[in-house]
């Protein structure tokens, strides 16, 4: 967005240093979530803004190029191909989530109970394996790896009822607020990133305790929080120009 808006050529390359930055963080740190997440949420830009096609085009094949000298000079290829093909993580998943679906069906209505380790405490009464994997998997882990479902059996139904009602109320409001003011305004602009963070956060929730990284959806809400502060403030706008216009019209000279 930065990149986009600015007309400072200074601006521009720091904001490039920034994505490069960022783009270089998600891929060391070598987990699929976050690699999914942001790879759907740079596919969405790239259909739903035009303007930053262009900067994604040269960023891939720039990125693409440095990416590939950097990692055959500095990067253990042999571990990094491991560690995205290790299945032992999905193991983990598999026989968490079945865990914690069953810690789910007898706790329905509340959960268990809200605090930072009630998943780990409560799961050896309902540890489970899925399918041919055994629940060994799952005993050593303290976190179910999938938000919704940690909500679910720490709140029950109706928390996850809530966060569900919270995020789609925040999806349909930048959905909203991006075709409101007209698609060269900030609140537009604001509100396309924001669906881009968000289907970030959501591919997250699939496969990680955002809870517990909590900064990210502090800023997820900041940045929705901003958005709709610009959509009051262009609203307020046109109210007073709209009132300064039928003023001069109906007052007498």
């Amino acid at each position: 967005l930065l990149y986009v808006r600015s007309s400072n050529n200074i601006v521009k390359f720091v904001t490039l240093i920034a994505i490069g930055l960022m783009a270089c963080g998600a891929v060391i740190s070598m987990t699929r979530g976050p690699l999914v997440g942001f790879g759907l949420a740079t596919l969405y830009l790239f259909i739903v803004d035009k303007r930053v096609r262009p900067l994604f085009a040269v960023g891939a094949f720039l990125g693409g190029f440095i990416g590939a000298v950097l990692a055959f000079l500095f990067l253990d290829i042999d571990s990094f191909v491991n560690r995205l093909t290790e299945l032992s993580p999905i193991y983990n998943r598999l026989t968490l989530w079945a865990t914690a679906f069953n810690m789910a069906i007898f706790n329905p209505i509340i959960g268990v109970g809200f605090s930072r380790y009630a998943f780990q405490n409560e799961k050896s009464s309902y540890i489970s394996g899925f399918g041919d994997i055994p629940a060994t998997f799952a005993q050593d882990v303290g976190v179910p790896h999938m938000e919704f479902m940690h909500v679910l059996i720490l709140t029950g139904f109706i928390g996850l009822g809530l966060l569900i009602n919270v995020l789609t109320k925040a999806w349909h409001t930048m959905s909203d607020l991006k075709i409101r003011h007209g698609t060269d305004s900030y609140c537009s602009q604001f509100a396309i990133f924001s669906i881009a963070v968000l289907i970030t956060y959501l591919t997250n929730c699939l496969t990680v305790d955002v809870a517990f990284n909590n900064y990210y959806p502090i800023l997820m809400y900041f940045i929705f929080g901003m958005t709709i502060g610009f959509d009051d403030y262009l609203t307020a706008e046109k109210v007073a120009k709209h009132e300064l216009t039928d003023k001069r019209f109906t007052t007498n000279p």
